[in-house]
């Protein structure tokens, strides 16, 4: 029976105490516990948006990802087309400068021809006349002389190179 006894003292001073710490601190215990569950709401709601805002950037990025391939695929073609054109382009210049010097060489080509008959005409013309002059040194008198100029100025007259 003492340990009944006991164990019912016990019990009344256990309930006291709770009785005696629930008057006392309860009220400051009950809004400390409410001031905690604010903030605990407020930092879970903080930490709410906060991942709503991260899962929008996560979004945000995965489609700037998946558009890369696109984009570079893009930049390359692109960059295809511009290569292409610059060739073309440089091409038909190449094939105009090439045109044109053929054309100045040519003139060219056709002014050294020009000026090496003239040339050739020239020293045949004085060929000639040495030659008519050594043949008409030796005795061939007036007329004769005139007669072998007259025929030979025709005949070399009337060609052409």
């Amino acid at each position: 029976m003492t340990n009944l006894f006991e164990f019912i003292v016990g019990l009344i001073n256990i309930c006291l105490l709770a009785f005696l710490l629930w008057k006392l601190f309860g009220k400051t215990v009950r809004e400390s516990l409410a001031e905690r569950e604010r903030e605990i709401k407020a930092k879970v709601e903080e930490a709410e948006a906060i991942y709503t805002e991260a899962k929008s950037e996560l979004e945000k990025y995965q489609t700037l990802v998946s558009n890369i391939d696109s984009k570079k695929a893009e930049m390359i073609e692109r960059a295809k087309r511009n290569a292409k054109e610059l060739k073309e382009t440089t091409a038909a210049k190449a094939q105009r400068e090439a045109a044109d010097i053929v054309s100045k060489v040519k003139h060219e080509m056709d002014d050294a021809h020009r000026i090496a008959k003239a040339e050739l005409r020239t020293q045949i013309a004085k060929a000639t006349v040495l030659q008519a002059k050594a043949i008409l040194a030796d005795a061939i008198d007036e007329e004769v002389h005139q007669n072998i100029l007259e025929k030979f100025l025709s005949e070399v007259g009337g060609m052409r190179c």
